[in-house]
């Protein structure tokens, strides 16, 4: 109170320092070169709130000249946002054509902090052209440019798609470190004016403001990492017509996109276009091409495309050979796979250590696993770190040969250099290891592992063949603490694990709710209910699972046709056995042992 009462009184003191002889006594007989008299008074003092206050009940009567310098003394004291309110008095008494960049100017002079506050304010009421003006003056007076006063006009051009105004910017931001084309583009681009955009670079090369191609390179490349290769393309098309010239770099960038979309043909036009404008494709280019094309199974060209490399002189780096290995590991050709990794020695490139992990996982997978072990010997003696890949493919091999000692003692190595074991390493061991799997599991779970669908349909499918229905069930309940949906594999193996408990019943509800979370039922999972269903001498809905399988479209296998067939012979039914067995081959399905097996001992059993 006592603050607000010396404000008050400041402000009568100036007005009776002013006017005590004219014994004037209400402020609505003050004239206006008086009330401007008052107010210069007040401004002069360091606080401004006596002014702000007289202010309010004399806008209307104070002049422009006046209300710069009280917007300059609140800026001054910091107070940005009284400032903005009296800046909005001075646009409603004036009007918003008035030219407020000349009243500051000739008001206060070149004051850096005046001149941006007007730019904000001029942005924020719409006054787009002002603000570039007065924006370029601050440039040419050398007055401080801030980096945050220039990315809010330049959102702003954009926003109010105020491209016009790109030559004054560029003129202003001249060696300045910030490029005006690069940040219209891409602003441009992220709202979804394409058009505008184009446009823009059009009229740019018109006037000859030409950007740089590695400035355009930047936007194509942002443009392309953000999936919008539609966009990229059309800025590419855009740059043949008009320029800058497309380079190398250019090229790769479109090409890689293309790539990773596996759209390979697109990326060869680029490539035939490249050599009519005599481009020479450089390494990267080559590398892309021949990882895409060996990636989409297409083993002929890439090889080509290899030897093409070669014969022009290309040096091939040991990522191009890592991918070929890896695209024939994929099809199960080691064979060639080893042809490329010695070819790659005799070339003087050293193996890294995804080219090692490659091959060694191409090796387990043959079942060579001592020639794996010595790769991973090269690994060490190099002093390489190993990688997940390199120990799960080991894993895998030792696991599938029986060697489950092996395979734990190269996890708690693996543990020991500092590498977190991940899903697939532990789904390896899991397998191998069905009878501790749980223990395992948890133990994996408190070292921070996220489980995923994989580990739970294995856990499930081991504990139902180990006969523990319970902890099937509890582990398929547990699913849902982690948000992980149950997909057909899941369902099959609770319902064959339920079924083969007895509880039929819960199977087939099992099995219903599958099909109304939309899941479609395979084969394994028909001869899971089925089988179940007969074991449990329910022949008759056991025939009508079988009758719907075939309604849905699912062929029944020949595993389907064992447990019928044995079924019908339980029942003492051999003349239905046999006309089902005829059929078989009408069906395209080929007997095995166990048909063969359940025929003859139907026969002996009635003999």
């Amino acid at each position: 109170v006592l603050l607000k009462f010396k404000n008050l009184l400041t402000v009568w003191r100036s007005i009776n320092k002013c006017y005590c002889s004219e014994s004037k006594t209400h402020i609505s007989d003050l004239q206006f070169n008086q009330a401007n008299a008052i107010l210069a008074n007040l401004i002069k003092t360091n606080n401004p709130t006596p002014a702000i206050q007289f202010f309010k009940w004399t806008h209307n009567c104070v002049s422009s000249p006046n209300i710069a310098q009280l917007i300059h003394v609140l800026l001054q004291s910091d107070m940005r946002d009284v400032a903005s309110h009296v800046f909005d008095k001075m646009v409603i008494q004036f009007g918003k054509t008035y030219n407020f960049f000349r009243l500051f100017r000739d008001s206060l002079g070149d004051f850096g902090c005046d001149y941006s506050f007007l730019i904000e304010n001029y942005v924020r009421i719409g006054k787009i052209d002002e603000s570039v003006e007065i924006f370029a003056y601050m440039s040419d007076m050398g007055i401080y440019l801030s980096p945050d006063l220039v990315q809010r006009l330049m959102s702003c051009l954009v926003d109010s798609n105020s491209v016009g105004q790109y030559y004054k910017l560029c003129r202003a931001m001249r060696g300045k470190g910030f490029c005006v084309y690069e940040f219209l583009m891409n602003g441009l681009l992220r709202k979804g004016v394409i058009e505008n955009a184009f446009h823009m670079h059009r009229q740019v090369i018109q006037r000859g403001f030409v950007p740089n191609i590695v400035t355009c390179n930047k936007i194509l490349k942002r443009l392309c990492i953000n999936g919008q290769i539609g966009n990229a393309s059309s800025l590419f098309d855009v740059l043949l017509l008009v320029g800058p010239k497309p380079n190398v770099v250019t090229f790769s960038t479109l090409i890689n996109a293309f790539c990773k979309e596996a759209k390979l043909e697109k990326a060869f036009q680029l490539y035939n276009l490249m050599m009519e404008m005599d481009l020479v494709p450089d390494l990267i280019i080559y590398s892309i091409l021949i990882d895409g094309l060996f990636k989409a199974g297409r083993l002929k060209e890439g090889n080509e495309l290899l030897l093409t490399a070669l014969d022009r002189g290309l040096k091939l780096d040991v990522v191009v050979f890592s991918s070929v290995m890896d695209a024939y590991v994929g099809i199960g050709d080691v064979g060639r796979a080893v042809q490329t990794y010695d070819r790659m020695l005799n070339g003087g490139f050293l193996p890294n250590v995804i080219s090692y992990s490659i091959l060694i996982k191409g090796l387990c997978q043959q079942g060579r696993l001592v020639e794996a072990c010595g790769l991973f010997g090269q690994v060490l003696i190099r002093r390489l770190e190993p990688s997940l890949l390199t120990y799960s493919s080991l894993i895998d091999g030792f696991c599938k040969s029986g060697k489950l000692r092996d395979g734990f003692s190269l996890y708690d190595n693996m543990i020991k250099r500092g590498l977190k074991p991940d899903a697939v390493v532990c789904s390896l061991l899991i397998n191998g290891l069905m009878g501790d799997a749980l223990r395992f599991f948890f133990q994996s779970v408190r070292m921070t592992l996220i489980p995923n669908l994989f580990i739970f349909n294995t856990l499930m499918d081991g504990c139902c063949r180990l006969k523990r229905a319970t902890d099937t069930v509890k582990l398929f309940m547990l699913m849902g603490m982690y948000n992980i949906k149950p997909d057909v594999i899941t369902h099959t193996v609770l319902i064959r694990g339920i079924a083969s408990q007895g509880s039929l019943s819960s199977a087939i509800l099992l099995f219903f709710q599958m099909l109304k979370r939309g899941l479609t039922p395979d084969v394994i999972t028909y001869s899971a209910i089925i089988h179940g269903l007969f074991k449990g001498k329910n022949i008759s809905v056991g025939l009508h699972m079988f009758k719907l399988m075939e309604r849905n479209g699912v062929a029944p296998d020949i595993a389907i046709y064992n447990v019928l067939l044995n079924m019908l012979i339980k029942e003492c039914n051999l003349d239905a056995a046999l006309k089902l067995f005829g059929q078989l081959t009408d069906r395209g399905l080929e007997p095995d042992i166990i048909t063969y097996n359940t025929i003859i001992c139907g026969y002996c059993s009635l003999n």
